[in-house]
């Protein structure tokens, strides 16, 4: 008979998530450009896009990405728990 722990999954959090989410961000966000750049009537748009890109660099580090999360998580409690969601 099977055991009811053998469905059980473990718990993910968000900043569990980070190493998965981070190259997705970024094949997104340069696979948008790809697709500017092969429209001859976008190359201008897709010229700025690249250079903003490359100058800017939207994406957040592992870290902030971490902090980033970890922070709209606690802020979800808020509604919810109210203030006794930031009473450690």
């Amino acid at each position: 008979m099977p055991d009811d722990n053998d469905n059980v999954r473990p718990i993910l959090f968000p900043r569990d998530i980070v190493d998965d989410l981070l190259p997705r961000l970024a094949s997104n966000t340069w696979k948008s450009l790809l697709e500017l750049e092969k429209d001859p009537a976008q190359q201008e748009h897709a010229a700025r896009m690249r250079r903003s890109l490359e100058t800017f660099r939207p994406l957040p580090s592992r870290d902030t990405l971490v902090r980033l999360l970890d922070t709209a998580y606690v802020a979800s409690f808020l509604e919810e728990e109210g203030a006794f969601a930031f009473t450690w």
